[in-house]
């Protein structure tokens, strides 16, 4: 009879799955849980649920695409999203009052 996966059975399923999805070294996975590398390697290959990676190809999807429009609209991005390109954060626009803005254009005329 085959044995059981140790990852599968431990009780911290599913931070251990988060972190091998978030791209984690085996090596630290297995020492943070205290599993072998082994065991978490073959969890990985052969157990992560597909929905779990499939999910974690969309995010870096989504996160290419916004990448890509802060080349034409930065403001289009979050502080987040600044901190992991290395660029710095968009500045907020300042966002006139109606009235301030009302009195501009009687000014103007």
């Amino acid at each position: 009879m085959p044995r059981r996966c140790t990852v599968c059975d431990h009780s911290e399923r599913h931070y251990i799955d988060e972190a091998l999805v978030t791209g984690a070294p085996y090596r630290s996975v297995a020492r943070r849980f205290e599993l072998s590398e082994s065991a978490v390697y073959r969890h990985k290959t052969e157990h992560l649920p597909a929905h779990l990676l499939k999910a974690r190809e969309l995010e870096e999807e989504h996160f290419c695409l916004r990448a890509w429009a802060f080349r034409w609209s930065p403001a289009c991005l979050n502080h987040r999203d600044c901190q992991r390109l290395g660029v710095s954060s968009p500045s907020p626009r300042p966002n006139p009052s109606p009235q301030s803005s009302l009195k501009a254009r009687i000014d103007k005329h």
